[in-house]
């Protein structure tokens, strides 16, 4: 395979965050950028990116990522393999969620030899009909008990959460190389799976959307709650990153988070429809997106069905109407949410708008060349946060940046920069993190949609 070379551009803030050892008096303190350096130098100003010269643009990457190296309905695509086991959570709401704790391949099938009724499973799992792929398996009684029982084990060891794209799940290709990655030195991440994603079963009339951090919320305190001497470290794919972003800026100083890591961020949504609209190629990634959605609905409409919200149509005549996929946000996602429109959830949904209020390291990744998202990336009010840093190329699509042997080029650098932030902070007791308190952006007050002084 032949490759193109780009460069990449590092935003930082003027005066980021300091982690300073209290044991070294004269110790300058670390910065996110010094980790960069040290363990993830593929996200340094100017760093090389060398990706394929035959898919030398933003749609050529994007079209590769999405069709010829996207999981199957069985499996995981067998260059970047997964095998999970599942976890079914129960949301306060009433709903449930999955959480998809990846493991060997030997553990999974060790774990498979064993023939379970279904009397070993957990009572919650009688909800999820759906039949599982070859890959995933649920966790028993048993395990569940040893897995939410090891508040004594003392694991200090990464816990690195994943959340997928609109409509995706584990088996997604994104994110099965991104599990492939950690594997390699050690890690075994989790995936949470959005509602009626990823082959499992809704129990109320509810899916999720880019605004909707319930569902992570009540994920990250379940898992620091069973396992509290674990460090958190969350990672975002498009979608899932628009929800990890919202998340920590409105966690603000209670996140619980380490870093949180976002790649192909969905920052403005308004911008993002008008250039998906502007153009016939545009229209088609709509399309395409609009009847992942449809597939999603119809794939749990038995429990949508039951719905009492006046404003959802879960008729012909609205599926007739929606052709593209701000139709489907107009008429499903808008409604179920209580928007009005899909352009009032767009302009409350856009993570630009919780920027300021993120008070966790934070990395955002994105291309310029991006045809579903658009090249806006809220580069100079990044700079005005000491704890954001940007990471941007001219090329790499959607989700793609996509170099030599199929590889996602993001996978070394996001696994060597939480690895390093693991290492050189976050399990060193005499590290602590020093904000310049006078660089900190300006907390808006506002209520009821209106400003307030």
């Amino acid at each position: 395979m032949v490759f193109t070379n780009t460069s990449v551009d590092l935003i930082s803030p003027d005066d980021p965050i300091k982690y300073v050892d209290t044991n070294a008096p004269d110790h300058q303190g670390l910065t996110l950028q010094d980790i960069i350096k040290n363990h993830a130098p593929q996200f340094l100003q100017n760093a090389d990116l060398y990706l394929s010269r035959r898919l030398f643009n933003g749609h050529l990457q994007t079209i590769y990522t999405s069709y010829m190296q996207s999981s199957t309905k069985v499996m995981a695509t067998n260059t970047h393999a997964a095998y999970y086991r599942r976890l079914v959570l129960n949301y306060t709401d009433g709903g449930e969620g999955t959480l998809d704790i990846s493991v060997s391949s030997d553990e999974f099938a060790s774990a498979s030899k064993t023939n379970h009724t279904k009397q070993d499973l957990p009572d919650n799992v009688i909800n999820q009909t759906k039949p599982l792929p070859e890959n995933i398996s649920f966790l028993t009684r048993e395990e569940v008990k040893n897995f939410t029982n090891s508040k004594n084990a003392h694991d200090s060891s990464p816990l690195v959460l994943i959340l997928h794209g609109l409509t995706g799940g584990s088996n997604e290709a994104y994110v099965t190389s991104l599990i492939q990655g950690f594997q390699k030195n050690g890690i075994n991440p989790c995936v949470l799976n959005s509602r009626g994603c990823a082959f499992s079963s809704i129990t109320t009339p509810l899916l999720y959307n880019g605004f909707w951090t319930d569902d992570v919320r009540f994920a990250v305190n379940y898992l620091k709650s069973i396992q509290p001497e674990r460090k958190i470290y969350l990672v975002g794919i498009s979608l899932g990153a628009s929800v990890l972003t919202n998340y920590l800026g409105q966690e603000g100083e209670n996140s619980k988070v380490e870093l949180g890591i976002g790649i192909s961020v969905p920052w403005d949504m308004i911008l993002s429809w008008q250039h998906l609209d502007s153009s016939m190629i545009g229209r088609v990634y709509s399309k395409y997106m609009k009847n992942n959605c449809v597939e999603l609905l119809n794939n749990n409409m038995d429990v949508l069905e039951t719905t009492t919200n006046p404003h959802l149509k879960l008729n012909a005549e609205t599926f007739e109407k929606t052709a593209y996929l701000r139709d489907f946000d107009n008429n499903f996602t808008a409604k179920m949410f209580g928007f009005n429109s899909a352009g009032e959830y767009y302009r409350h949904a856009s993570c630009v708008n919780r920027l300021f209020a993120i008070r966790t390291p934070y990395v955002g990744l994105n291309s310029t060349d991006d045809p579903i998202l658009g090249p806006y990336i809220p580069v100079e009010d990044a700079k005005l946060n000491p704890f954001v840093n940007l990471v941007t190329t001219q090329r790499g699509g959607h989700v793609g940046w996509i170099s030599s042997n199929k590889e996602r080029w993001f996978v070394a650098p996001i696994v060597g920069l939480i690895i390093g932030f693991h290492k050189e902070v976050a399990t060193k007791n005499d590290v602590h993190m020093v904000v310049p308190q006078p660089s900190l952006p300006i907390k808006t007050k506002s209520a009821f949609d209106r400003l307030i002084m």
